[in-house]
């Protein structure tokens, strides 16, 4: 009987370290990965890193939410909104346009299957290049700065 709880003790105790050490790796990749991106300018704010890129002339909010797996990239020009979001997990793309916070046009391509998803608006031929680009340019980010996506 003695040995019996002796070995559930030492089984129990050797599951805990395994979960403490765990729990360590992840805090420690999870840090390693905000200090990447702070390293390029990402804050960290609540649940999602943001920073400000000038390309073009235009200002453009980057924001990569780790939660919902998408890098996002948006302009907010005088009532104006265009959101770019690269969902890295589902591998498609979403553009959104809104005019004084309405959404006026919406398009969502899968990359996977190489299909437009939704575009009741006919953008598909308009926006072709912004789609293939938003993908590479986050893919380009990751890779320079060595982050892989699951370590978001």
């Amino acid at each position: 009987m003695k040995n019996k709880n002796l070995i559930r003790g030492i089984i129990m105790l050797v599951i805990g370290i395994i979960w403490l050490g765990l729990a360590i790796y992840f805090y420690i990749a999870k840090d390693t990965t905000r200090e990447k991106l702070e390293g390029i300018s990402f804050v960290l704010k609540d649940d999602y890193y943001i920073r400000k890129v000038i390309q073009d002339e235009t200002t453009y909010e980057e924001i990569v939410h780790p939660i919902d797996n998408e890098f996002i990239r948006m302009t907010n020009i005088e009532g104006e909104k265009e959101v770019y979001s690269y969902n890295y997990e589902k591998d498609t793309f979403t553009y959104l346009y809104y005019f004084e916070d309405e959404l006026i046009m919406k398009l969502i391509y899968g990359y996977e299957s190489n299909k437009v998803i939704e575009d009741k608006n006919n953008l598909y031929e308009d926006l072709e290049e912004d789609i293939a680009a938003l993908r590479t340019y986050f893919e380009d980010l990751l890779e320079e700065n060595k982050i892989e996506k699951d370590e978001l």
